[in-house]
């Protein structure tokens, strides 16, 4: 109110004028022919935002990589619909750790190796070994239970080293025999 009695502020020339800069200078960055300049670029930023979103897919769809079955995307899934899955459950995840070992990367033979492990682990849980780790239930086993006691041993030695040292290099082949070590011992327990 008291605003609208006194007027419009009143600038001095000085201010007058670098207002008038002021609005000169956004009337150029709102102008048509700005627009026009920047058009060129414009087109060449989205050209290559399309060739680097293309790359990225290229590289993920090269490496096999699918979000849904990707490792987080599996652990939600899991999660969400949690159950005290059985035999079937058990042969899925088998299923899983097997499409693992045909993929081309070393860091997913790791993976579908320390996968192998902690299936194993679980399925002896349920069996009723107990103890603080998969070391001390492989303990309280006999090799009338499971017939390739030792490898399993070593196999789990082996996940161990990969859990320690992420730099652990193993070739497919290798890896893919201690994947059919876990398999023997989990066929042993009756689990296949």
């Amino acid at each position: 109110m008291l605003i609208s009695l006194l007027g419009p502020p009143t600038l001095d020339a000085e201010s007058a004028e670098m207002v008038e800069k002021l609005k000169q200078e956004l009337e150029f960055l709102i102008s048509d022919q700005l627009q026009q300049d920047l058009l060129i670029f414009k087109i060449i930023a989205l050209a290559f935002s399309a060739l680097f979103i293309f790359f990225i897919l290229y590289f993920l769809k090269k490496d096999d990589f699918d979000f849904f079955t990707s490792t987080a995307g599996a652990e939600l899934k899991e999660r969400r619909s949690y159950k005290d899955y059985g035999a079937s459950g058990i042969q899925k995840k088998w299923h899983k750790i097997q499409k693992r070992m045909e993929k081309k990367a070393e860091a997913h033979w790791k993976l579908a190796l320390m996968e192998s492990e902690d299936l194993l682990d679980n399925v002896l849980v349920r069996m009723g070994y107990g103890g603080e780790s998969i070391d001390d239930r492989l303990a309280k086993l006999t090799e009338k239970e499971i017939s390739n006691l030792p490898d399993i041993k070593r196999a789990n030695r082996l996940c161990q080293d990969i859990a320690r040292d992420p730099d652990y290099k193993i070739d497919r082949k290798r890896a893919q025999e201690f994947i059919d070590i876990f398999e023997k011992a989990l066929s042993g327990l009756n689990v296949f």
